[in-house]
């Protein structure tokens, strides 16, 4: 029998490819412990790379979640700010035309003025030439808002088409403010001719003031011919009813009040005349001739009207102290005359009066009328 030399070599599978392999069990391999290890740390691993895996997923989530909430964040931030943006732009604005909207008014109504001063003037002026002067110092009492380039100008033409229309004492205080208004005059008048310096906004509102008075002084004049005319028919009804006076009891006629008052009336007559011509040469305005010779020969006029009422000449027909008045009727001589009776209620009222005059009088020295001390603190009846 022959003897083996190497170890024996396991029956080859006929499944098994040929390896050349020999294999010295035949039973099959078991896991050992080192490989049941070894495999629960493959197991482990293989686990610990899937949870890894399931992790960095969840993370990456977590991270997308995170940053789109951030977006989301950063997007209404955004809108936010572009609405609090807007607001204060309309708020800005807002209180832009809010500021702005006086000097708008402002502007407008400068505008305005500039455009209808001319046209306001031009029709003052056309209803003055067409005599219209109350439309005319109308129109002109516009422009006293609404011309302040020359406001002296405006006063002017006011208190001229008032003078023109009548209206004297309105008339009188524009002019005398426009004079206050008016430039001053230059300090050499020499170099100007009198037609030049009439033209002169001064000398052109003394004028007028000038005008003015002697207008006044006309009124008073004529006021003091229309007394002068009631005195003289007052004379003649006194006249009418002769020595005997009113038989009916009436009052007679009495033309005395009416001569003291056109004497006064003429008085003031006078005094305007000449101030008419002091003023039209006041400041070194040139005077004019025509004018300063109707307001003296008026003011003559009226001085001698008045004198000529306060020394009335002699009544016609003489008179003296040889004069005998003539004898009262038969069966009159010693008779009074009946009583008027407004002048015996006129007696009766001055007694009255001096009745408590005297009262008064005592009253004040401790008395009474009936000679008892005066008692303040009770009425005495």
């Amino acid at each position: 029998m022959a003897e083996s030399t190497g170890p024996e070599q396991a029956p080859q599978h006929p499944d098994w490819p040929a390896t050349g392999i020999k294999r010295t069990k035949t039973e099959p391999d078991l896991p050992t412990h080192a490989s049941r290890r070894s495999a629960r740390g493959g197991a482990a691993k293989a686990q610990g790379t899937g949870g890894a895996a399931t992790s960095a997923a969840e993370a990456a989530t977590a991270r997308d979640h995170l940053a789109h909430q951030a977006a989301e964040r950063a997007a209404r931030e955004a809108a936010d700010a572009s609405l609090q943006a807007r607001r204060a732009r309309l708020r800005r604005r807002r209180n832009l035309l809010l500021w702005s909207s006086p000097l708008m008014v402002v502007a407008l109504v400068v505008v305005g003025k500039a455009l209808s001063v001319p046209v306001i003037a031009n029709g003052a002026k056309d209803s003055f030439d067409e005599q219209g002067y109350v439309e005319a110092a109308a129109d002109y009492h516009r422009l006293q808002t609404w011309d302040v380039a020359e406001q002296w100008k405006v006063s002017f033409n006011e208190g001229t088409s008032l003078l023109a229309a009548g209206d004297l004492d309105p008339a009188e205080t524009l002019l005398d403010q426009a004079l206050s208004e008016v430039p001053a005059m230059p300090e050499d008048l020499t170099p100007y001719s009198d037609a030049e310096l009439r033209e002169l906004p001064a000398c052109l509102v003394r004028t007028n003031l000038a005008v003015l008075h002697e207008t006044r002084a006309e009124g008073k004049h004529t006021d003091a011919d229309a007394l002068v005319e009631e005195m003289k028919e007052e004379q003649e009804a006194l006249d009418a009813l002769g020595p005997d006076g009113p038989t009916d009891g009436s009052a007679a006629p009495d033309p005395e009040p009416f001569r003291l008052d056109a004497i006064a009336t003429y008085l003031e007559a006078e005094e305007l005349y000449r101030t008419a011509n002091a003023v039209r040469i006041e400041g070194g305005c040139p005077d004019v001739d025509e004018s300063r010779e109707r307001a003296t020969g008026r003011e003559t006029e009226a001085r001698e009207k008045r004198e000529a009422l306060e020394n009335p000449p002699p009544p016609e027909g003489g008179g003296g102290e040889d004069d005998q008045s003539d004898p009262p009727p038969e069966g009159e001589e010693g008779e009074p005359p009946p009583p008027d009776p407004a002048e015996q209620e006129r007696q009766e009222e001055l007694q009255e009066r001096a009745k408590d005059a005297e009262l008064d009088k005592q009253q004040q020295e401790g008395y009474t009328d009936d000679g008892e001390p005066f008692d303040g603190g009770t009425p005495q009846w």
